[in-house]
């Protein structure tokens, strides 16, 4: 038999969501210009949240997003048209992640080898989500990564090499000779694998946080090289 029921439908005011500094940023061209840092404190208020970050040739840019709860979007465009970020969800705090906040999702977006200025937009489902970006590029030979997204566009991430097993992840590059890593690198062979280029530090630089200067490696052209190495080393 027929089932008769009846409708009642209640409005209310949606939830009330009060700006972050960073507004108004709600459309492409109202983008907020970001460079690498953290950005804390942000609010999703229904529209999308736009930003921009030039991104230099071979580089890729590197979003972590954390939140308390939501349901986050993430769009972008470059150069060349639209990107599709790839993301990876953490289910606890690593590198790059905010540890106040009870999510945190990575964003890898890639412009392509000739780089250039990158425009994304970071929105939720729900009105009111709060929410902390840090921005990053992809980083060079010798910094610190949890995995190949958090390096340049076509290096690795590299868990141990010649016996020094890091501890957080090390960014390198293939490489068969020292010149093929240009200035300030030396490419250090793996008698059981593939060699890579090393950052080195007898000519002024500094080693990145967690990496110290290692004398006397060897490299592919036999020559002893002062590198930078994970500070948290073991030899096999």
């Amino acid at each position: 038999r027929e089932v008769n029921y009846d409708l009642s439908i209640n409005l209310s005011p949606a939830p009330a969501c009060e700006g972050d500094r960073l507004e108004p940023n709600d459309t492409q061209g109202q983008a907020s210009t970001l460079r690498p840092e953290l950005y804390e404190e942000l609010a999703g208020c229904g529209d999308d949240d736009w930003f921009r970050t030039e991104i230099e040739q071979g580089r890729s840019l590197i979003l972590y997003l954390t939140y308390d709860q939501g349901t986050p979007i993430v769009s972008a465009e470059g150069p060349n048209g639209e990107i599709t970020p790839t993301s990876v969800t953490f289910s606890e705090p690593v590198d790059g992640c905010l540890s106040s906040r009870g999510t945190c999702k990575r964003y890898q977006i890639d412009p392509g080898p000739a780089g250039g200025q990158v425009s994304y937009s970071i929105g939720f489902f729900e009105i009111g989500t709060e929410y902390d970006i840090r921005v990053r590029v992809g980083d060079e030979v010798g910094a610190t990564c949890s995995d190949y997204l958090d390096c340049n566009v076509g290096f690795e991430c590299l868990a141990s090499h010649d016996g020094f097993s890091f501890v957080q992840g090390l960014c390198a590059e293939e490489c068969n000779s020292d010149a093929d890593c240009g200035s300030n690198r030396a490419c250090m062979p793996d008698p059981r694998g593939t060699s890579y280029c090393m950052q080195r530090c007898d000519t002024g630089l500094v080693c990145r946080p967690q990496f110290d200067c290692q004398d006397n490696i060897r490299t592919v052209d036999a020559v002893p090289a002062s590198l930078c190495l994970s500070s948290d080393f073991v030899i096999d």
